[in-house]
């Protein structure tokens, strides 16, 4: 039975290795996929701060042109009443002052992933992924449970019910045979004296 034993655990073991290659290219093709949306987000962030940067350039123009360098607030209440909102017309209104500081602001950021809504957790579920490509799966597609019971005495042929078998059915063929044979035998004869005592 040692074979049995060494064929289970063959078929377990290469079942386990493409159970666990699967999974590792489906974290795979996840993480790719994931990582072009994240290079995606990446794109779209730099050109969102580069339409800031173009917006803040033409109302800095602006206000140096109007001779207005600090920011103009209207008497009133609420937010709705401080001019020069990022992306509203007004703009220039924030004064040269602040739109200058927030130039240099813009043109001196090294990485828009702080500003780029979704951006972190879609870095997250890479690195997830990542980490689940690159792991040892531990993987156990059967459970082998005690040990395989020899038979002391082998279970077949028996050979004592097969003689037994054998001579009742020997028999019970050899009788029948003889009953045949002992029928055909007088019947043969039986004719003969019918044809003997016809003649006469």
């Amino acid at each position: 039975m040692e074979w049995v034993d060494l064929y289970v655990r063959q078929v377990g073991d290469s079942t386990a290795r493409e159970l666990a290659q699967n999974a590792k290219k489906e974290a795979l093709v996840l993480g790719r996929n994931i990582q072009l949306e994240i290079e995606t987000l990446r794109e779209s962030g730099r050109r969102v701060r580069q339409d800031d940067i173009s917006k803040i350039r033409e109302a800095l123009a602006i206000a140096k042109s109007s001779g207005l360098e600090e920011t103009v607030v209207f008497a009133g209440s609420g937010t709705d009443k401080l001019a020069g909102g990022m992306f509203e017309e007004n703009t220039y209104m924030r004064g040269s002052k602040a739109l200058e500081a927030e130039l240099k602001n813009l043109e001196a950021r090294e990485s828009d992933d702080p500003f780029t809504p979704g951006l972190r957790k879609l870095q997250k579920d890479a690195n997830f992924y990542q980490q689940l490509a690159a792991e040892k799966f531990d993987i156990a597609v059967y459970r082998h449970d005690g040990v395989v019971d020899l038979p002391l005495s082998p279970i077949k042929p028996k050979k004592v019910l097969i003689i037994f078998l054998g001579l009742i059915i020997g028999g019970l063929l050899g009788s029948a045979f003889a009953l045949l044979w002992h029928f055909l035998l007088k019947r043969r004869g039986g004719s003969s004296e019918s044809v003997a005592g016809f003649r006469g």
